[in-house]
């Protein structure tokens, strides 16, 4: 498994738009794509514009693909509602400790 570890800081006028807008544009965009697992979301407890979402995969050449191919469509819908430029992170998943992540996923 692999994952995809975005970083941003989002306007705070605008987050339940992103929110929305993540729900009806990106995450459709990424449902379709191969190997494509799921998205766990965060926000920052002491810092409400800071936000982290992991992209998880079944395959690094997957999430490579959709870097290529996808990721900047994605990039350009979000923009918008940012502060900062979106900073991208690739991980393998340590298979060994996420075990129950895998037996889902299987």
């Amino acid at each position: 498994m692999f994952a995809r570890m975005l970083e941003f800081k989002v306007k705070p006028e605008m987050e339940k738009e992103l929110l929305k807008t993540m729900r009806e544009e990106v995450m459709p965009l990424m449902r379709k794509q191969i190997g494509f697992f799921d998205v766990l979301a965060f926000r920052a407890e002491n810092h409400l514009d800071r936000h982290i979402m992991i992209s998880l995969w079944n395959r690094k050449i997957d999430a490579e693909k959709y870097e290529t191919e996808k990721f900047l469509k994605v990039n350009e819908i979000l923009r918008p509602f940012l502060h900062t430029p979106i900073t991208v992170t690739p991980f393998e998943v340590e298979t060994t400790i996420s075990e129950k992540v895998l037996a889902i996923a299987a």
